[in-house]
């Protein structure tokens, strides 16, 4: 069961995937505009299953407890921030104004017609008893796509798209796309600088990367697939009531596999806090 690909998966990793191997060949200062997971059951078992890949194999990479911020995605790509080309020092100017950009955004407009920002796992299109998917060096929860993660991460790409490094490089992998999608591919890429936006916004919690044993990927798959059968059980009674609510949004460096850096924090700006309804009659204290 666990070793075949869900719909979602198919649909959706190679996208994810290779979008993060972009950013790992590039000589380049990528940087992630993302919701950091709050405390809560998401991070919990995002947190649980880093630590049973962590447990079972010497070689990953990614540390949810101390290297890497526990996050979602809404916006990753390379920032033309640096103070010359060949300089990885960022021209604080520069950034400053990225920020500000993001600063002045009005988060309550644009979210005023969501009554909430909930974060939840999703399973498989095909098997709804899986909450993960593993494919060679990547391991992954993927999270429900709602209006308002849709938003933000439209929101976020729309304020910041004209600070992304020009001419930008389409990835080799797009060719091998079916035309429809190669060609929407092409054009997310050369406009925003990422394949991983608009349409194709797939949000997802990296729990796990390993480059060292990713060669040796059927064995490698089935080990990582044997750990997170394990979480996968663990998860599966709280899955109805495992629901978070994005508190704010941050900007930081990128890492490893598509992860965050714990200690690279730019920006953070907290969203809307939603406000129950009040009962006709009743004042506010």
């Amino acid at each position: 069961m666990a070793s075949i690909l869900g719909g979602f998966v198919r649909q959706h990793l190679a996208v994810i995937v290779a979008g993060v191997f972009l950013v790992q060949a590039c000589d380049s200062v990528y940087l992630d505009v993302h919701i950091p997971l709050p405390e809560g059951c998401v991070k919990y078992n995002a947190l649980l299953a880093n630590r049973l890949l962590r447990r079972s194999n010497s070689h990953e990479e990614v540390n949810l407890f101390s290297t890497h911020q526990p996050h979602i995605t809404l916006y990753l790509a390379d920032f033309e921030l640096e103070q010359t080309d060949d300089d990885k020092v960022l021209n604080q100017t520069r950034v400053a104004e990225m920020k500000d950009d993001i600063e002045k955004t009005n988060f309550t407009q644009i979210l005023s017609n969501e009554p909430s920002c909930q974060l939840s796992l999703q399973a498989a299109h095909n098997d709804p008893s899986l909450f993960y998917f593993v494919n060679g060096a990547y391991t992954m929860l993927p999270v429900q796509k709602t209006d308002c993660l849709q938003i933000l991460s439209d929101t976020v790409l729309s304020a910041l798209k004209s600070y992304i490094r020009k001419p930008v490089k389409v990835p080799s992998w797009v060719n091998d796309l079916p035309e429809s999608e190669r060609i929407a591919a092409i054009n997310r890429v050369e406009k925003y600088g990422s394949p991983n936006v608009k349409e194709s916004f797939s949000p997802h919690i990296t729990v796990g990367y390993d480059t060292e044993s990713s060669e040796a990927f059927q064995a490698v798959t089935t080990s990582k697939i044997e750990v997170m059968d394990k979480w996968n059980s663990l998860y599966k009674p709280v899955q109805n009531e495992c629901v978070d609510e994005a508190l704010a949004i941050a900007l930081g460096r990128n890492g490893e596999g598509g992860t965050v850096l714990a200690n690279a924090r730019m920006g953070y700006w907290e969203l809307p806090k939603k406000r129950e309804k009040k009962s006709p009659g009743v004042a506010e204290q």
